[in-house]
């Protein structure tokens, strides 16, 4: 068959050639001699029947084409085309490589065919006309005057624009030759226009990968819709849709500009699918929504058939995803070159595409192509995407904290329609308001329930405006810029909250000075977009630097806030209370801090020694029930001693506005506004200042066995039956104990002499003078005793010591001051008037009553002595009776001055020590004088016992402590040793 038709094509061909026509002309002009001449001339001119015909009388050029269309079998179809104009272009011998080369199955003689149009692109160059797009098959055909050239292709950002002769550059696009030559004659059956060119036709196609490859970031930024379509392209349903159609490829930034923000922008393109769809255990729903959601973007950017020049006439156009809000309007403009859709312009020509299709290559409908224009602009219809919660967070790509909400059977948070606040990490440097594409491990694997319920709250919370709403209730103080704004909020962990009887765990929130905020910590889970809450529909989304955990234990707790209350966490462990059992109602406890405890001083102590008092206490500060001070209300409460307490006021600490005083029948506390420490089983109500329960009682009697001080000044006070009823009674009165040093150095305790009664009761203060000594300030205050007529002044001095200490003043007559210090202090529990305290030195009976003769020997002793020697050496044979009488009278005055008693001398055994030894000997009770190890103490001893933790107001040890003293004081101050006392002290 093949063989009839070519010989049957190559007679028809000779036929032609052979055929001469006889064309009679006739030429008349005008001769020299004005004659009119006639001329006749026959021409002979060949007449060519088809397409064929003319390849073979140009076999030089186009030997190679023509044995091509001879070999697939398609010089019959070349011939009968005769009803229909057409233009071919076929590419001469020069330019083409060896046949062998040419793939035979894969030609296409429709390929180099422009149906339903002749073309004169001589006219095109002549007219400058820029360039011309053209239907080509099914596809654009771009011509392009250059030059005065003409190159035609289909990718044109694609193609190579070098312009030689080599065969290796027209890969991409071919060239029209010989325009400046006359065209060849046009067949006589058909309406055809014959090209030479330089390439094979089709040209080469791209697919979506090479295409973005070209295209992103050489020319534009398109790789928010290349990650996408990258994933999609193995989804051969779904990518024949996009044969035969216009795919609009929109930058960036156009597609940036169709989202609210880049969460939503990268749910749809920065979503890793191989994530969501195989590791993570998502719902179908969720999975299958999410698929949905991005297939209805890509077909917005889908639109029916070809658009282009000659391919799809000007006007109305629909996207594969049918109707939407509004109507998109098709155009052309820059002669063909480009197409506009709405307001919006193509930046480039036309581009093929090639899609993968499992169907069979081989059928004639239609190559498995389509278009494709790149736009800087384009209005995306993103209103039927629905955004919920779930969305948001897949698009913050906190995935794991989606798997484990699915995971606990949570999913139903995640697209309820109510008001709610979620805390979520989303991992350290990410922003929410640039796209972003990594895969993001938010630390959630492995929570529990209770864990992701705390994450939420069941209301919308505006932080920083919920702040400036209660600023009056908590406002910075200026004495202490390191202060806290707080707040608290019940999170959504209630039902499952069986510790606290399913009462709401709550969020507390700290605002600082640097207007940075924080939850339950001062220092940790830092929010970071507190002025700008991410909102979709009712929710509000705020951004955390890791992930939130449920408050901790009491001990972590009080750890997390730096509370400085170690004694509290000391009295707690030992007495086991720092593990608390579960009671279906929560816990309240109020923790004294350091400072409270040690203001307490000798009753500290006492409690120490006195474990079952202690126990008692800290349970009377464990209420069972919850109390916060951001909602008081009366309400009733039990204690670990089962005792019932029923709040009846709320009062105001005057001067403190964020200070208020629990009022109750049984016992009271001061807490602070906000200061609320939240832990697993309830609240810390941290206290400054502490109240004992009325049941407790620590009498005078309690304090002075406290000591080892207060023990030996006991055995004095027995001695005196009026002021040991004092004791016994717990009258209003007070005590100045001095040391047991002290009292050992001092002959003036000694219960056979005269004014021992006198010495006694100027130790004791009338109970009025109590609350003198605890305002007491830099200027002396008259402090009455018991001895009549006597009184004592009381004063704080500033030795160089954080704390100013207090020092009790005595004077004689002639203004001398002699000053003892204060070093510990306890009261009465039902008396806060009735105190002890111990001094570090004694009264003196005898300094008060000395004469000025006395006091002139006491200053001028060594010119005495001086004045002694001078007249004794001028008078030594007849006055030696005279000086002895002096040198005895120097010794009876050393005896009377007991500051220059030489505690080191120990032969030096005065009677004032006898006496004291004697007293002791009197009682029926063994000595007392041991220290606080039940040691027998030395002439050396002090007794005072002080917290091994924190120094008191009496410690001097880097600063210089005489200086406290009055440069008039006749005495000085005697050396007290330090004793650390033990926590629970069985002596």
């Amino acid at each position: 068959m093949k063989t009839r038709y070519l010989r049957k094509s190559i007679i028809n061909v000779f036929f032609f050639i052979g055929f001469a026509a006889l064309v009679f002309s006739l030429d008349i002009y005008e001769d020299e001699k004005g004659l009119m001449v006639t001329d006749i001339k026959f021409t002979i001119t060949n007449v060519y029947t088809t397409v064929v015909d003319i390849l073979a009388d140009n076999i030089e050029k186009f030997s190679t084409i023509l044995n091509v269309i001879r070999r697939t079998d398609n010089v019959n179809y070349l011939n009968e085309l005769e009803n229909t104009p057409f233009t071919i272009i076929l590419p001469v011998n020069e330019h083409l490589g060896d046949i062998s080369d040419i793939d035979i199955k894969s030609f296409d003689i429709e390929q180099y065919i422009i149906f339903e149009e002749n073309i004169d692109f001589r006219e095109n160059v002549t007219a400058n006309s820029n360039g011309l797009v053209i239907k080509w098959g099914d596809y654009p055909l771009i011509f392009e005057s250059l030059k005065n050239t003409v190159l035609f292709y289909q990718q044109r950002n694609i193609l190579n624009l070098h312009l030689d002769n080599s065969k290796t550059d027209f890969k991409t696009h071919g060239e029209i030759l010989n325009l400046n030559k006359d065209l060849l004659d046009k067949p006589s059956k058909q309406d055809c226009q014959l090209y030479e060119s330089t390439s094979w036709l089709p040209f080469p196609k791209v697919n979506l990968p090479s295409f973005f490859e070209v295209y992103d970031g050489r020319y534009y930024q398109l790789s928010l819709l290349s990650q996408l379509l990258h994933f999609y392209e193995k989804d051969f349903e779904f990518m024949r849709t996009f044969i035969n159609n216009t795919l609009l490829v929109v930058t960036d930034g156009a597609l940036e500009k169709n989202f609210k923000n880049s969460i939503e922008l990268n749910y749809i393109f920065k979503t890793n699918h191989e994530l969501i769809l195989f590791d993570v255990n998502f719902g179908d729903t969720a999975k299958s929504e999410l698929i949905s959601n991005q297939k209805m973007v890509l077909n917005n950017l889908l639109v029916h058939g070809l658009l282009g020049n000659g391919l799809k006439e000007p006007g109305s156009v629909e996207s594969l995803n049918g109707e939407t809000p509004f109507e998109l309007i098709y155009s052309i403009h820059d002669n063909g070159y480009g197409i506009s859709i709405n307001e919006f312009h193509a930046e480039s020509l036309p581009n093929i595409i090639s899609y993968k299709d499992l169907e069979d290559l081989e059928h004639k409908n239609g190559e498995r192509f389509g278009l494709s224009y790149i736009f800087d602009g384009f209005d995306i219809n993103t209103q039927s995407l629905d955004w919920n919660l779930q969305k948001y967070l897949i698009g913050l790509s906190a995935y794991d904290f989606l798997q484990e909400m699915y995971f606990r059977d949570l999913s139903y948070l995640l697209k309820e329609d109510r008001e709610m606040t979620l805390f979520i990490s989303i991992g350290a440097g990410f922003d929410y308001q640039v796209p972003f594409s990594e895969t993001n491990d938010n630390g959630y694997n492995g929570y529990n329930k209770k864990n992701l319920l705390y994450h939420f709250v069941e209301k919308n919370i505006f932080i920083d405006k919920e702040f400036e709403k209660y600023k009056t209730q908590n406002v910075l103080t200026k004495e202490n810029v390191d202060e806290y704004e707080t707040l608290m909020f019940d999170s959504m962990f209630c039902r499952l909250n069986k510790q606290m009887g399913k009462s709401c765990q709550k969020l507390k929130f700290y605002k600082n000075s640097e207007n940075q905020y924080f939850i339950n910590s001062p220092v940790s889970y830092n929010i970071k977009n507190v002025n700008s809450p991410i909102i979709v529909n009712k929710c509000l989304i705020y951004l955390i630097d890791e992930p939130l955990e449920l408050p901790g234990s009491m001990l972590q707790s009080m750890g997390h806030e730096f509370v400085h209350s170690s004694q509290s966490i000391i009295f707690l462990q030992n007495l086991n209370l720092l593990n608390l059992p579960p009671n279906d109602v929560g816990y309240t406890i109020f923790v004294p801090d350091d400072d409270a405890w040690m203001s307490l001083d000798l009753n500290l102590e006492y409690f120490k020694k006195n474990i079952s008092i202690l126990n008692k206490i800290w349970k009377k500060f464990i209420w069972e029930g919850l109390f916060y001070t951001d909602h008081l209300q009366i309400s009733n409460y039990t204690n670990l001693n089962k005792d019932f307490i029923e709040i009846v006021d709320f009062q105001q600490v005057p001067g403190f506005n964020n200070q208020i005083r629990l009022v109750s029948e049984s016992q009271n506390f001061t807490v602070r506004k906000g200061k609320d420490i939240i832990f697993e089983q309830g609240v810390i109500q941290p206290v400054s200042h502490i109240e004992y329960p009325l049941d407790i009682q620590i009498t005078l009697k309690n304090l002075l066995d406290t000591t080892n001080n207060g023990l030996d000044f006991l055995i004095f006070l027995r001695e005196i039956p009026e002021l040991m009823t004092i004791v016994d009674q717990n009258l209003g009165y007070s005590f100045i104990v001095p040391t047991s040093s002290a009292m050992l150095k001092d002959d003036q305790f000694n219960v056979n002499s005269t004014d021992f009664i006198d010495l006694m009761k100027l130790h004791v203060i009338h109970p009025n003078s109590t609350e003198l000594i605890k305002k007491c300030n830099s200027e002396e205050m008259q402090i009455s005793t018991l001895l009549n007529g006597v009184s004592l002044y009381c004063k704080t001095v500033d030795v160089g010591s954080k704390t100013p200490s207090l020092f009790l003043i005595m004077k004689n007559k002639q203004g001398d001051e002699k000053k003892l210090r204060i070093l510990q202090k306890g009261c009465q529990t039902n008396n806060q008037n009735s105190c002890i305290y111990i001094v570090d030195d004694a009264m003196s009976l005898k300094w008060l009553n000395s004469s000025p003769i006395l006091e002139l020997h006491l200053n001028l002793s060594w010119q005495s002595f001086l004045m002694g020697l001078l007249v004794g050496g001028f008078c030594f044979f007849g006055v030696q009776v005279v000086g002895l009488g002096i040198n005895k009278y120097q010794k009876d005055l050393a005896e009377v001055d007991y500051d220059e008693f030489d505690d080191n001398d120990a032969d030096d055994l005065s009677q004032g020590y006898r006496s004291f030894v004697s007293a002791r000997s009197n009682v029926s009770q063994q000595s007392l004088l041991h220290n606080e190890n039940n040691q027998k103490m030395s002439l050396n001893y002090g007794s005072v016992n002080f917290p091994n933790h924190r120094p008191t107001v009496h410690e001097n040890i880097t600063n210089n402590f005489e200086a406290g003293y009055s440069e008039n004081s006749q005495t000085k101050p005697i050396t007290v040793q330090q004793k650390k006392a033990q926590l629970f002290s069985t002596d």
